[in-house]
């Protein structure tokens, strides 16, 4: 693969992942709400995904660099895709279940986002695009 093809799909790949933790942000706690009808619920949904993303969003570099960036970035979006059909699939299994399921997503997905920003700069270089320009087309396109 060209390093500008490179480059085109590690973007492409975020901006994928981040369309799905958008839509997923507002989705989950809205079923919930809508299942429910208990708002308290539908906070601690929201509150299930958001606190394991901000920590592993935190923590996820250092760990990620004894597995491989590359790879972290892949099995971290694979893992939290296919937790999500688990999710859609699964409306049946308990709302403990939900809460777990939906944190685990949210940790993998803290660390795959943190990740590819993490490979940007390197990946820029390759394809001899300044880094200002990568983050002024990827802020614009986000």
């Amino acid at each position: 693969m060209t390093p500008r093809r490179e480059l085109v799909t590690l973007v492409g790949a975020d901006l994928i992942s981040n369309l799905g933790s958008r839509v997923s942000v507002v989705a989950i706690p809205w079923l919930v709400l809508e299942t429910t009808g208990s708002p308290a619920k539908m906070g601690v949904v929201a509150a299930a995904e958001t606190l394991p993303y901000l920590l592993s969003s935190a923590l996820a570099t250092p760990w990620a660099d004894r597995i491989g960036l590359r790879r972290t970035s892949i099995l971290a979006d694979v893992g939290s895709a296919g937790l999500m059909v688990a999710v859609a699939l699964t409306p049946w299994l308990g709302f403990g279940t939900l809460l777990a399921l939906v944190a685990v997503v949210g940790g993998l997905r803290g660390i795959g986002d943190r990740v590819k920003h993490v490979m940007f700069r390197p990946v820029a270089e390759a394809a001899g695009v300044k880094l200002i320009r990568l983050t002024s087309v990827y802020d614009g396109l986000g």
